[in-house]
């Protein structure tokens, strides 16, 4: 980095901002929605509301597919990473349980 002489002191950076509007925000804000939406536990509703109030200026996704997809998975973004699967297994209504596959009743004795 050569400056002319006199501007030593100028740096050249470069620095990306931060938006509130970004998949990872859109796709948690829609997750706490269908989390109030469907718990029949006070202390999981009132949770979920007030996270949601953190998130009121964020609009929730609209595209699941697109926004897991554009999740970001740099440095920055390394304390979203603990959400994601939680958020996947809200958004694509799965649970949680080993309920697949085939079922074989054990004789007693």
């Amino acid at each position: 980095m050569r400056q002319p002489p006199g501007r030593q002191h100028h740096f050249q950076i470069r620095h990306d901002l931060f938006l509130a509007d970004r998949a990872e925000n859109r796709l948690l804000k829609l997750a706490l929605e269908q989390v109030a939406k469907h718990t029949q536990n006070p202390t999981n509703w009132r949770l979920a509301n007030e996270l949601r109030t953190l998130l009121a200026e964020v609009p929730a996704s609209r595209q699941i597919a697109l926004d897991l997809r554009a999740w970001s998975h740099d440095r920055l973004m390394a304390h979203y990473q603990a959400i994601k699967p939680w958020c996947e297994l809200i958004l694509r209504q799965q649970m949680p349980l080993a309920v697949a596959g085939d079922w074989q009743r054990v004789p007693a004795g």
